[in-house]
């Protein structure tokens, strides 16, 4: 297993904010290879290297230990398939943006539906608040 500097792993384990490559749990950053730690993770190399991948930072991604254990040779996008996953966990802006885009498309359409109903002002009004909230409250992750 490779050696890696704190630096390296602050910067593995910052890619994704903490969360599992491939299931999108929380990590806990001290539990690096601790096999008696909770949230323990390892790093993986999302291109194994026995199918080419290599050691850049790029290819680098936490993980996991049992899962990592579990994904051996296997692709990420694979892997992430065993979990019903499409892509890496969202950044915190990234989250941020989908929340704010489901906001208002839930708000339009709640708007929508309140005028189209009654044709009254309050049900409009009421319809966006609702649609803004279920928007709001929806989990942008993947």
């Amino acid at each position: 297993m490779p050696s890696y500097s704190k630096k390296e792993l602050d910067d593995i384990y910052n890619k994704t904010e903490g969360y599992c490559n491939i299931t999108g749990i929380k990590l806990s950053r001290i539990n690096y290879s601790n096999p008696d730690g909770r949230c323990q993770w390892t790093v993986d190399h999302s291109n194994a290297r026995v199918k080419g991948g290599s050691d850049l930072s790029r290819n680098l991604f936490p993980v996991s230990a049992p899962i990592n254990r579990m994904k051996g040779d296997k692709s990420t996008r694979t892997a992430r398939r065993w979990f019903g996953r499409t892509g890496p966990p969202l950044t915190k802006q990234e989250k941020q943006v989908k929340r704010l885009l489901n906001t208002a498309g839930f708000g339009l359409l709640g708007f929508g539906v309140g005028v189209i109903i009654k044709k009254s002002p309050w049900l409009a009004a009421l319809g966006t608040s609702a649609g803004a909230w279920f928007g709001y409250t929806r989990n942008p992750g993947r």
